[in-house]
């Protein structure tokens, strides 16, 4: 989405490997997409790990990381030694998963690019998987880091957003519809900032099978439905403010 004269729209987020469509639907919204990278990293989240389609059920592809302390930052979190083994195996897992899709020609050289990239730095590793994905989507908004920004340490959540927003001169802020109850619009009318949250359409398409399995990996959605129909799939949301 192209920036307005004297108008900017944000969004920010953690830097999920290759996250669901609605990730992308969010990039897609804004002008400027800032991955949170300078926080504390959560076991247990997305950061690593994501969903696919394997024999009619879901199948979580998992990125081995280094074991730290649980207060490292996500920026300082890398891959584990013997990464190119388990990467592989993730690999031959899409190929089976989505050899017999309708778009697995196209889509298998996008897997590779982001697969084979040889950056042990979670963060890094990510980056390259989100910047390949929008490139393969025709995406062209721009992607920054919020550890560029030096944001105090003990700012918090709708702070730490707020103070994000300021320092990228943001006119509107868009946030995931799941915190929809965590920020306060008067908060951001303070700062003279539209607050909108984005929520996905209901999307159904075909995935060979009887029962639709939603919220997979985009590359589920690009392997059933080809770059063109899923550039058309980007714009299936609604702002609510």
């Amino acid at each position: 989405m192209p920036e307005s004269s004297g108008n900017k729209c944000v969004a920010i987020m953690q830097p999920y490997f290759i996250p669901y469509l609605g990730y992308f639907q969010l990039i897609h919204a804004v002008d400027e997409f800032i991955l949170l990278d300078d926080v504390e990293y959560s076991k247990g989240g997305w950061y690593n790990r994501n969903n696919v389609l394997l024999g009619g059920r879901k199948h979580m592809c998992t990125l081995p990381v280094v074991k730290t302390s649980n207060y490292s930052l996500v920026s300082s979190r890398s891959l584990v030694e013997n990464i190119e083994k388990e990467k592989g195996k993730i690999e031959r897992t899409i190929n089976q998963a989505y050899s017999k899709s309708p778009f697995y020609s196209e889509t298998r050289n996008l897997i590779e690019t982001i697969l084979h990239f040889q950056d042990r730095n979670l963060v890094n590793f990510n980056v390259n998987g989100l910047k390949a994905i929008s490139a393969h989507l025709g995406i062209q908004t721009k992607i920054s880091f919020s550890s560029d920004l030096n944001i105090p340490r003990e700012l918090k959540n709708v702070e730490r957003v707020l103070e994000i927003c300021r320092k990228k001169n943001a006119t509107s802020y868009v946030n995931a519809i799941g915190g929809i109850d965590l920020y306060d619009q008067s908060a951001f009318n303070e700062q003279n900032i539209q607050l909108s949250f984005i929520k996905m359409h209901e999307i159904v398409y075909e995935q060979r099978q009887v029962n639709f399995i939603p919220h997979l990996s985009i590359i589920d959605v690009i392997f059933h439905n080809g770059i063109s129909e899923t550039r058309r799939l980007l714009d299936c949301f609604d702002l609510i403010k």
